[in-house]
């Protein structure tokens, strides 16, 4: 996860990442997910159950059988009041 904080210090933008592996092993029944880790707001914690979810049913190693990895971008996120300022290019330009 990538966070944009002013020179105030406040929180301005947020950029929630993660690069995908392709596991060794494929077909089977997929196990159940595991409830996300680190995560102490448990409002967030069910966002990111719910991504996690959506993930597994758009299945994208399934339907792109020659990649091995992706970048998955689960949310990018500005402040309306730092908006227009590239801040979410920076955020991107970051996570690769």
């Amino acid at each position: 996860m990538i966070r944009m904080v002013c020179d105030a210090g406040t929180l301005v933008g947020v950029c929630l990442n993660e690069k995908k592996v392709r596991k060794s092993g494929r077909g089977g029944p997929k196990p159940p997910l595991d409830p996300p880790v680190g995560l102490p707001n448990a409002k967030f914690r069910k966002i990111a159950r719910l991504l996690e979810h959506t993930e597994e049913l758009s299945d994208v190693f399934g339907r792109y059988p020659d990649i091995d990895s992706y970048l998955d971008i689960k949310i990018l996120s500005v402040d309306p009041a730092y908006r227009g300022r590239k801040m979410a290019t920076k955020m991107i330009d970051r996570t690769r």
